[in-house]
């Protein structure tokens, strides 16, 4: 009873958003990959472009676009001119629509957290967070499955 006031009461006054998002640690795509391209755990890689599940097996498909910038604003607790940055700067790619709104999945906001992870915990700015990414591509080039869960083990903590 006490959550159902919180979601529909405080009008403008919640600083979280009441979408609980889950992120299991056997995502199937890789989020910090800085390709336009996802790469699979199997090592397939597709297009960035949404595609629905071929399946109803109810798994969630975590590459679907659905929070708008404002809502993955209040996801993350940032500001959404900090999205947009991290956007020019080419950290997160989101979806566009048709009117060239912006629209961001959940792998989006695992990515944009894993860039929080590094700027505000390990104090990385974002040149040295494209380094990261870019370092984390060539180790998984070579065969390290999840190079993110061998270098950074605090993140797979707060993950």
């Amino acid at each position: 009873m006490a959550d159902e006031a919180a979601l529909v009461g405080n009008r403008g006054k919640s600083s979280r958003h009441p979408v609980a998002l889950a992120f299991p640690d056997d995502f199937d795509v890789d989020a910090t990959s800085l390709s336009d391209e996802v790469v699979h755990s199997n090592g397939r890689a597709s297009a960035r472009a949404y595609k629905p599940a071929k399946t109803l097996a109810g798994r969630a498909n975590n590459n679907k676009p659905i929070f708008s910038s404002s809502v993955a604003a209040e996801i993350l607790e940032l500001h959404p001119r900090t999205l947009r940055i991290y956007e020019e700067e080419g950290l997160v790619v989101p979806f566009r629509t048709d009117t060239q709104r912006r629209r961001y999945s959940q792998n989006d906001i695992k990515r944009t957290r894993f860039i929080q992870f590094l700027t505000q915990s390990r104090r990385v700015n974002l040149e040295g967070v494209k380094i990261i990414f870019y370092m984390l591509d060539e180790l998984r080039q070579l065969g390290i499955p999840d190079p993110v869960r061998h270098i950074f083990q605090e993140y797979r903590e707060i993950d």
